[in-house]
């Protein structure tokens, strides 16, 4: 297997940190994403990506936060430490920050584990705007299913996935609220919500960049032609790691990409859960 992800302390120390929501369950998830982000964007090297792992932030006390039993994830708060972490490890203290305010670029990028890149990260910088604090991908739907993943109560909600692909300016005045406190403390519906922030403050990025797999929205929503591969593909309801989504749409590229990350093919009754 080749070299897939940074150590935490590498965070805010390239352009663009790249944080992915780690869960022991989809451990092969979170390396196949890891490993597509490598493969399309190689030609750049200043990203980092760096596995949100739930045990080790609080084992080093990046939060005190108990693992949210209503969450689908261990990852379901976590994804909320990124602006925090950025910005503790930056090579730049507050001083050379605002004395070079403008020139400086530390972005943060947080994706849910069950997602696969077909093309460039910097593709997705290029379409931001970056003058934001935060730009997602600003889906407006109810799930068509029930239940998600291992049998996970599935929720309906305002501005429902938006945060699980977040794009953050970490140097801009109103990201930097997101704070270990804010993170720790604030409720969950406050966080996924984004109730901390204007509607103008929230950048939007196109739709293929989080195509929620198995979901009621057609090609058109998402602004696909007919044989585009969407640029992000996201298997929201479960991944081919779970039994019940071994045929869901992309799953023979999703093991592919495992083919490509584990040197094996997936095995159907070994692999899955």
């Amino acid at each position: 297997m080749t070299f897939l992800f940074d150590p935490l302390e590498k965070a805010g120390s390239t352009t663009l940190t790249i944080f992915i929501g780690y869960d022991s369950k989809e451990d092969f998830c979170a390396k196949i994403l890891a490993h597509t982000i490598r493969k399309y964007s190689n030609h750049r090297k200043d990203f980092v990506i760096i596995p949100l792992i739930y045990d080790q932030l609080y084992a080093n006390a990046y939060t005190s936060r108990k693992l949210d039993k209503r969450g689908s994830t261990e990852f379901s708060m976590t994804r909320f430490l990124c602006v925090p972490i950025t910005r503790l490890h930056m090579q730049y203290p507050e001083s050379i920050e605002n004395k070079y305010k403008g020139l400086l670029e530390r972005y943060s990028l947080f994706l849910d584990c069950d997602m696969m890149f077909t093309e460039s990260v910097w593709n997705l910088l290029k379409v931001a705007d970056l003058s934001k604090p935060v730009s997602v991908c600003k889906h407006d739907y109810s799930s068509a299913s029930r239940y998600k993943m291992h049998g996970t109560l599935q929720e309906n909600y305002p501005r429902k996935n938006w945060s699980s692909v977040t794009l953050w300016n970490c140097l801009h005045d109103k990201s930097k609220q997101m704070t270990f406190k804010l993170a720790d403390t604030k409720d969950p519906a406050y966080l996924h919500r984004f109730q901390g922030f204007d509607d103008n403050d929230i950048g939007e990025l196109p739709l293929k960049w989080n195509y929620l797999v198995d979901e009621p929205m057609d090609r058109d929503y998402y602004g696909l032609e007919k044989d585009e591969l969407p640029s992000n593909i996201h298997h929201t309801l479960g991944s081919p790691v779970f039994r019940l989504y071994q045929d869901s749409e992309y799953s023979d590229l999703w093991k592919e990409n495992f083919k490509s990350v584990f040197s094996r093919d997936f095995d159907e009754k070994k692999d899955t859960i």
